[in-house]
């Protein structure tokens, strides 16, 4: 069966109602796949499902497709919500893609005290998650938020049904256990801090934060993307 192209659309899809394509699917579609017009295509998106669609039209700077039949209807997001202290270009990367594969709802980079890697590159980081969502069949691409302090964590998981941080040096229990302890959560954020550990003062402020629970995800000290993929799991596997 011959391979059948996939895109991430970030419009509305309509039956029968043509669609532009990016820029850049456009150079993937004319130059690596060689594509011709009436080529058919999947597009998705999270709010819209997956659907085949139809080459309309391509040229060297344009394209557009026309859905013709949807394939899979929008399916609800995970409800996980992963706060991680930046490492460096390669690790970070991996902890994106595998956050993305896993179906993790919104992914922010956390700047600690201990944090040594300030910066980071949000749209690079949006491409990784498109990429890694497209590959692994996914519909909705993980949300990618700007940087965040420490003090600015609480308005975002006030709402949330948990919070757990990542305490492999502090005594905690189990993060299976901690799930296993709750109800059906349907929302649930993990704070993952660098590596090393958080300094004392921003460990003392995420602990007056009312509801955090301390856990462990495993008995050996994880490194930060392991321990984004470790936490993804154990959510995924109660859902």
């Amino acid at each position: 069966m011959a391979h059948i192209p996939r895109l991430y659309l970030n419009t509305k899809i309509k039956e029968h109602e043509e669609l532009p394509l990016d820029v850049s699917d456009v150079h993937y579609l004319r130059t690596v796949l060689r594509l011709e017009v009436g080529a058919t295509i999947k597009v998705f998106n999270g709010d819209d499902g997956e659907w085949d669609t139809t080459l309309q039209t391509l040229t060297k700077k344009s394209a557009s497709v026309v859905p013709q039949k949807c394939l899979r209807q929008s399916e609800p997001k995970s409800g996980l919500h992963i706060f991680c202290a930046p490492i460096k270009k390669d690790r970070w990367s991996t902890a994106i893609e595998k956050a993305s594969e896993l179906g993790v709802e919104t992914f922010t980079p956390l700047l600690t005290e201990f944090t040594d890697i300030p910066k980071v590159n949000q749209d690079k980081m949006i491409k990784q998650s498109i990429e890694a969502t497209r590959q692994s069949e996914g519909l909705h691409v993980m949300d990618i938020n700007k940087p965040i302090s420490v003090s600015d964590i609480k308005p975002l998981i006030d709402k949330l049904d948990c919070t757990f941080i990542a305490a492999e040096r502090q005594t905690a229990i189990p993060m299976k256990t901690a799930l296993d302890q709750l109800s059906r959560p349907q929302s649930c954020a993990i704070i993952i801090g660098p590596e090393g550990g958080f300094s004392e003062s921003d460990w003392a402020s995420l602990m007056q934060i009312e509801n955090i629970q301390p856990v462990h995800l495993g008995a050996r000290i994880l490194r930060t993307e392991t321990a984004v993929i470790s936490a993804a799991t154990l959510w995924q596997s109660k859902h």
